[in-house]
């Protein structure tokens, strides 16, 4: 598997464990349609890892309608590696995943990002201590601006990341490689 599929499958897979529920509560309604929402909704994401026993590390993302452009060395340098993009394809996967999963949601207050008003939910695996998250969904967009997790001590590298979102003019990165 090559450097960008692995990360595409890493990133379904995180996105699938931070964000939503398999059992379809009621208050995991709106986490499970901002996340299905975001699979075919062009956007720039900035993931930022901090593990307890290391460096941050710093991922940018940006996906468009047919291409999912990945920078491993953060969003300040132009090295983007690039695969194509299947949104259906990927939804399919969430929706697979989410079904394998014990995790609750809960509204927990409505707060401004960024000039937008957005509902916050808690999403955390009834099993264990392993993974809680936060996540932002704006509520004129019905998409999350922000998703801030915590990855408990008894996961392979504890420690908390924080992703933010943005929607607005998503293009390709300026010296990306043309699309595959």
């Amino acid at each position: 598997m090559s450097r960008i599929g692995a990360m595409r499958w890493k990133f379904c897979l995180l996105a699938a464990m931070l964000a939503a529920p398999p059992a379809w509560a009621d208050d995991c309604g709106p986490v499970v349609a901002a996340q299905v929402k975001l699979f075919h909704t062009p956007y720039r994401s900035t993931l930022v890892m901090h593990h307890n026993d290391g460096p941050d590390l710093i991922i940018g993302n940006i996906n468009t309608t047919d291409t999912r452009y990945v920078n491993m060395s953060g969003v300040l340098t132009d090295d983007w590696e690039h695969s194509p993009l299947d949104a259906n394809k990927d939804e399919a996967e969430y929706l697979h995943n989410l079904r394998q999963m014990k995790l609750s949601c809960n509204i927990e207050r409505s707060e401004p990002v960024n000039g937008d008003m957005t509902d916050v939910y808690t999403t955390q695996d009834r099993g264990s201590d392993t993974i809680k998250s936060r996540t932002w969904i704006s509520r004129s967009l019905g998409l999350p601006v922000k998703i801030e997790s915590y990855l408990g001590q008894n996961t392979e590298r504890p420690g908390t990341s924080t992703a933010t979102y943005e929607y607005n003019d998503v293009k390709a990165p300026e010296d990306s490689p043309p699309s595959p």
